[in-house]
């Protein structure tokens, strides 16, 4: 009798609680779902919002305190929704751009920039989760033996000491903070 008991006061017990507190299976992990916005460049919201963004850009180039003469900039704010792709974008040119640049000398949204180290950061994490920090302190040449040839350069080979790299002192984590002593662009 007394299992039984307990039975029966199990089952009240889980009647009592609520439905709403039992998770459906397809409820998302981090919060509700919500439809992606549609007409998002007809919404009143956005426009206010596009208003005050401009106005803040017109500020940073209106501005001398700023040193925004000083710098190029691109922003350009995009949907994949149905609508225009572009919603807005906003350039900037230095005032010396065209004096002291080889390459472009109006920034628009046709300039193309160099990535820099936007995709070297991704490589870096990518190589740490798949291989761990095994390797990361190890010089170069055990792992692209090719440069081993360039590493034992002596003065009878047209060696410069200034130019050259040493290849045995390079490591993966010394390419990946920039401080392996290898020029820009290197062959």
């Amino acid at each position: 009798m007394k299992a039984s008991w307990y039975t029966i006061s199990g089952l009240f017990a889980l009647a009592s609680v609520p439905l709403s507190a039992i998770a459906s299976p397809n409820c998302p992990l981090l919060g509700p779902e919500f439809p992606p916005p549609q007409r998002l460049a007809e919404h009143p919201i956005w426009k206010r919002a596009l208003v005050q963004l401009t106005g803040v850009f017109k500020f940073i180039d209106d501005s001398n305190r700023s040193g925004a003469k000083s710098f190029s900039y691109s922003v350009q704010v995009f949907s994949t929704n149905p609508g225009p792709p572009i919603l807005w974008e906003r350039h900037g040119t230095a005032h010396d751009l065209p004096v002291n640049n080889v390459g472009v000398s109006k920034v628009d949204g046709d300039t193309v920039y160099r990535l820099g180290s936007v995709s070297k950061v991704l490589t870096v994490l990518a190589f740490l989760a798949e291989i761990g920090d095994k390797y990361w302190n190890i010089p170069i040449t055990q792992v692209l033996p090719e440069l081993v040839r360039y590493s034992n350069r002596t003065a009878g080979e047209n060696f410069d000491a200034v130019r050259e790299t040493a290849w045995d002192d390079v490591t993966i984590a010394s390419l990946a903070a920039q401080i392996s002593g290898i020029g820009r662009d290197c062959e």
